[in-house]
């Protein structure tokens, strides 16, 4: 996971716009969770503008590992948005599930703001920006 933030920071800085100072920018109000036993990654932007560039980590035993994303993510309200599954992650969670049986599952994301500031929703649902 550390990785994929290194990588998400790396692009941000590239990218040629300025980057704000994270105390500037007003937290955007996301959440991300799991549902039923086929793994459903969901996410729900209850901000006012659109996130991008999100990316699902799901903690399966002992590490996180990103198992899906969604490029833009508009305002949701009350409703969410199912993360795209890559194979990697689906057969992850299949493996996992008939090694330990479904249990406990841990799920974060990452995402960037439209003002380029990059976020983590950590597993315990609390938001702190990415720092460069």
């Amino acid at each position: 996971m550390l990785n994929a933030l290194i990588d998400l920071t790396r692009r941000a800085r590239g990218s040629g716009r300025p980057v704000p100072d994270a105390a500037s920018v007003p937290a955007p109000r996301v959440e991300t969770w799991t549902e039923g036993e086929a793994l459903q990654v969901l996410v729900a932007n209850r901000s006012d503008r659109p996130v991008h560039d999100v990316q699902a980590f799901v903690t399966l035993g002992r590490r996180a590992d990103c198992v899906g994303w969604i490029r833009t993510l508009p305002p949701t309200g009350d409703s969410a948005a199912q993360v795209a599954l890559t194979a990697d992650g689906r057969e992850r969670w299949i493996s996992w599930q008939h090694r330990k049986g479904f249990g406990e599952v841990e799920v974060e994301c990452t995402f960037r703001d439209d003002a380029g500031q990059y976020w983590r929703c950590g597993r315990d649902g609390a938001l702190v920006p990415i720092q460069r």
